[in-house]
């Protein structure tokens, strides 16, 4: 979901929450233009999926940011060129909120009432404009203190599976290379579809399909958008990582303040 924010008075431009950045990124462009703090001595690729080169980033400040009228303070950034992201997006993309901007908050994403609340306590968190019965609440849990995408466990056919919770992702669930293995999933993934994704290293190829069930804690999610790919992660945690397309199907709290993740329907 796109929200719009503006920095140091300017006017209002597209800017997405990114669970899955670390830190937050200005569009490089758009920071000289506002006189951001950008040290462009040094510079750095960016790492993230795609099959080319990473997107080069230098350490900024995003100063001055204002979102539905609220100030905040200054927030550790980097710099990068966004423009193929707001290409890919048909947008004005000037901002990426990561984890610099999330660490010390509470943010709730509300797919079906199509907004984003951002809240310091669960004391200034309203209700959810979405009706919700039930809820899945379970530990805010990172892979490591330098790896901070929020992991949650899902299963499939059973069988539990460690995926991280990434806002900036469009599509589904991605099952890596080893989970298919595990799982026996070659035929869902030998069906699939190619498509082309973009992201912080360019654009990849991955298979696209559906799974009949994926669950959350009590939560069945039928018809699950999948991909799947050859990608492998070191860590030994991570079997995949899921997206909006995943996520949509929840009101979803990601609490850093008090360390809980809650799904709600």
């Amino acid at each position: 979901m796109l929200i719009r924010a503006s920095i140091k008075g300017s006017d209002t431009h597209a800017a997405f929450i990114d669970t899955g950045v670390d830190p937050s990124v200005v569009d490089v462009s758009f920071a000289r233009a506002l006189s951001l703090p950008v040290d462009e001595s040094i510079s750095d690729e960016a790492e993230g999926s795609g099959d080319g080169q990473g997107l080069q980033v230098m350490r900024a400040t995003i100063e001055g940011l204002s979102l539905n009228s609220r100030q905040f303070d200054a927030i550790d950034a980097v710099a990068a060129d966004l423009s193929s992201f707001g290409a890919a997006l048909d947008s004005d993309l000037v901002l990426i909120l990561g984890y610099s901007f999330l660490k010390d908050r509470i943010v709730r994403f509300d797919y079906q009432a199509g907004e984003i609340v951002i809240a310091d306590s669960r004391r200034a968190l309203r209700p959810p404009t979405t009706p919700v019965t039930r809820e899945h609440r379970v530990p805010l849990r990172f892979n490591s203190a330098e790896d901070v995408i929020p992991l949650f466990e899902i299963r499939v056919q059973g069988e539990p599976v460690m995926v991280s919770l990434d806002t900036g992702k469009s599509g589904g669930i991605e099952f890596y290379g080893p989970v298919v293995d595990r799982l026996g999933l070659e035929w869902a993934a030998d069906d699939a579809e190619q498509e082309r994704r973009i992201g912080a290293r360019g654009s990849r190829t991955v298979s696209a399909g559906i799974l009949d069930l994926i669950s959350v804690g009590p939560f069945a999610v039928e018809n699950a958008k999948v991909n799947f790919s050859d990608k492998k992660l070191s860590d030994g945690v991570r079997e995949g990582n899921a997206g909006n397309a995943f996520l949509r199907h929840f009101v979803l709290t990601v609490d850093y303040v008090n360390g809980e993740l809650v799904f709600a329907q």
